[in-house]
């Protein structure tokens, strides 16, 4: 959709807040979506909120903020 394209497009010009609020990623996209992030140093504000995590989208993230030293607010 235009929000998750927009989202792709900030990540590329190194935009450091990123927004993927109420997208319907579920558990299979935040884990998807995480491991791209993680491959950025610039990352410091993730938004997922509204997104229909279970207990696996939470490890997901969970591992995320351990592995990315820049994250300063996830929500």
């Amino acid at each position: 959709d235009a929000q998750t394209r927009g989202f792709f497009v900030a990540l590329t010009l190194g935009t450091p807040c990123r927004s993927l609020d109420a997208c319907q990623l579920g558990d299979e996209g935040v884990e998807t979506i995480l491991q791209g992030l993680s491959r950025h140093s610039v990352i410091e504000t993730v938004s997922l909120a509204n997104n229909a995590m279970s207990d696996r989208g939470a490890a997901a993230v969970a591992t995320f903020i351990a592995d990315s030293p820049s994250i300063r607010e996830i929500w």
